[in-house]
């Protein structure tokens, strides 16, 4: 959506990204509302179950990628690796098999992961002035309830001063997937220099199911 409507590549940067395995979301498969989408022979393929119309727009390219945790979690530690599968839910067993074809994704070509505070990262990586030419997308899934409030609010200020200054050929965008204030998680969209948030999709925290209103 975010590239349909911006007509640039995209340079993603993702906050709470842990081990990275959101950032890589153009090497997945889907099937999406009775489309199939993203890297046709992905090992990793989603499915989850879709109401509402299909999203005719083409993949996005990406241009640029990183991301920022506290604690990244190094994928090539066996440590790490193992501790991160053990909250896979062991009746879970896709599930489980998905995250471990995903995680090899990653060892095999991991993106740039910075240890960071992400007010302090956002502030840094998305500056107010910036080149031209690709759609700036920050995003983040069930993190930011997490965060201080003070590092909420900076965020918040930052990207509508970023905002305020982009312009159609250097565009601001906000993709967050969080719990709304009724209690259940959306997918929002933030889109500058329009600067009007809307509900793209609803889905429970997992995405067993997805609700598409965009």
């Amino acid at each position: 959506v975010i590239a349909a409507e911006t007509g640039l590549p995209l340079s993603l940067f993702e906050v709470g990204a842990s081990a990275g395995l959101n950032l890589i979301a153009d090497r997945y498969a889907y099937e999406l509302g009775g489309t199939r989408r993203g890297v046709a022979d992905a090992p990793v393929r989603l499915t989850p179950p879709w109401t509402g119309k299909a999203v005719s727009a083409p993949d996005p390219v990406i241009a640029a990628r990183r991301g920022c945790d506290l604690n990244p979690l190094d994928l090539n530690d066996d440590d790490a690796r193992h501790r991160m599968l053990g909250y896979i839910w062991p009746d879970q067993t896709d599930r489980l098999r998905r995250i471990e074809t995903a995680v090899e994704l990653v060892r095999a070509d991991p993106p740039a992961i910075d240890r960071a505070d992400a007010a302090d990262w956002v502030e840094d990586q998305i500056p107010v002035a910036a080149g031209q030419g690709t759609t700036r997308v920050l995003y983040h899934s069930i993190a930011h309830q997490y965060f201080p409030e003070a590092a909420k609010a900076r965020i918040g200020a930052h990207m509508a001063a970023v905002g305020a200054a982009s312009t159609a050929r250097n565009p601001l965008a906000w993709l967050a997937f969080e719990v709304a204030d009724d209690g259940a998680p959306a997918l929002t969209l933030t889109l500058w220099p329009q600067g009007q948030t809307r509900v793209l999709a609803r889905a429970n925290a997992h995405v067993h199911a997805v609700n598409w209103q965009g």
